[in-house]
């Protein structure tokens, strides 16, 4: 991805870096194969950034946390007008995004409070349709349905404003509800992902709901997220229709931030303007400088993984676009030009570097992930001699060439190439391309 940074205000940038600093200072004492993924400057566009400055010293929940919840709550409020055209298929500016991250210590919670906080008052009728408890279809086709009439007499007025944001708290709740039999919560959620229409099958409750709005926001721990996340979850489409946000505390505040509700007072007075901008929009295209950076982007987004990793991130460039409109909405643009395309870019970036720290064996491949496992050992790297050795010689020299190809492929290992000296030929040193990562902070309850 092109990388033209925009500056960032001063206490931001510097507790970004700070960020980093510790989290590779981290790595250099504790194994793994990811690290936890950092934030680039890009995602910190307009208003969006704006947000995220005024909040960010004042609380010690993750920059990412409040940027990508501040993203959802945006979108979900706008509504449906505005769209960008894939084919025939239309995407709008709805996201469904989870926060992974540990209880308490990651500050999940904390940090949707200072959303919802910036949002207060713009618009009383959409704060209105903020849900939660989750744990059926119908239940959640009852909060969007249609009206119903019958002989010409309305039996049913239905539901007139079709936005609505469920937040939960507790998403591994979700999570276990629709693995229960019979449950349909999983179906509803992928086709309001994917139209906003669904519809009761049950022959008594003829139910159904038209271009519904739907956003949602989850919290999960990693270890929730591992244990209650089924294979069939993963294979059909219900994961890659989120955003997984790997997030964890920022800084200890022990007296709290110096932030009230009547700080945002300037941010919401731009955001109202924004909303009702954005409530007027229809559909969106690419300018040109866009175009061209999405057609460079593109096969990376469509194509750069295999294996597990290609099955949850299988919608990365519908999921850009998503953020690119909204990004495009809070400049008050109808036009998604190259910031907003950086922007979305970056943040899908990190979206992805969440998954493969959350689950570490991204490749899909078991003997890939053991080599990249072992190289990620050796810090010096590893010639293919070596990485014989290390498994014993029982590998055969087409298994190792076809792994270190994947992980080449994928980004995951480097190779260079030295000669010795009065050798005739050169050797071949494959490295790991990601330094050692932080383990998760312990669950503090």
């Amino acid at each position: 991805m092109e990388n033209v940074t925009g500056r960032l205000p001063i206490h931001l940038e510097t507790q970004l870096r700070d960020l980093k600093e510790n989290t590779e200072a981290e790595t250099l004492e504790q194994n793994g194969i990811f690290p936890f993924p950092h934030p680039a400057p890009e995602c910190f566009h307009g208003i969006a950034g704006e947000f995220v400055a005024l909040v960010a010293p004042h609380t010690e929940a993750h920059p990412m946390a409040l940027l990508i919840q501040f993203l959802t709550v945006f979108g979900s409020i706008c509504g449906r007008s505005a769209f960008y055209q894939i084919e025939s298929n239309r995407h709008h500016s709805n996201l469904f995004t989870v926060l992974v991250g540990q209880t308490g210590a990651a500050r999940k919670g904390t940090s949707m409070g200072r959303v919802l906080d910036a949002f207060k008052g713009i618009d009383w009728d959409w704060e209105k349709n903020i849900l939660s408890g989750l744990s059926s279809g119908e239940g959640l086709l009852y909060a969007v349905r249609d009206s119903q009439t019958k002989n010409g007499v309305v039996l049913d007025y239905g539901i007139e404003d079709k936005r609505a944001l469920v937040y939960e708290g507790e998403f591994a709740g979700v999570l276990r509800a629709q693995g229960r039999d019979g449950n349909n919560l999983s179906v509803y959620i992928r086709n309001l992902w994917d139209s906003g229409d669904i519809r009761s099958l049950t022959k008594n409750s003829p139910l159904k709901a038209t271009n519904a709005h739907v956003s949602m926001i989850g919290h999960i721990t990693p270890n929730e997220l591992k244990n209650t996340l089924t294979e069939t979850e993963s294979a059909n489409g219900y994961v890659n229709r989120f955003l997984w946000c790997s997030v964890r505390r920022a800084q200890l505040l022990p007296f709290g931030g110096n932030l009230d509700s009547t700080d945002f007072f300037t941010l919401r007075q731009k955001l109202s303007n924004l909303v009702f901008i954005a409530r007027g929009a229809s559909r969106l295209f690419l300018s040109e400088s866009a175009k061209n950076l999405w057609a460079k982007e593109y096969r990376r987004l469509e194509l750069g993984r295999t294996g597990y990793l290609a099955q949850v991130t299988q919608r990365a460039s519908p999921q850009t676009i998503r953020l690119a409109i909204i990004y495009a909405l809070l400049d008050g643009s109808d036009i998604i030009d190259l910031p907003h395309l950086r922007a979305a870019l970056a943040v899908w970036d990190y979206c992805e570097q969440s998954l493969r720290f959350i689950f570490r064996a991204a490749t899909g491949d078991d003997f890939a992930d053991k080599l990249l496992s072992a190289l990620q050992q050796n810090a010096g790297g590893m010639t293919k001699s070596q990485i014989q050795h290390y498994f014993n010689r029982n590998k055969s020299a087409e298994k190792i060439n076809a792994a270190l190809s994947l992980l080449n492929e994928q980004g995951l290992a480097d190779v260079s190439t030295e000669r010795a000296d009065g050798a005739k030929k050169d050797t071949q040193i494959w490295v790991a391309a990601f330094p050692q990562s932080a383990d998760e902070e312990p669950d503090s309850g």
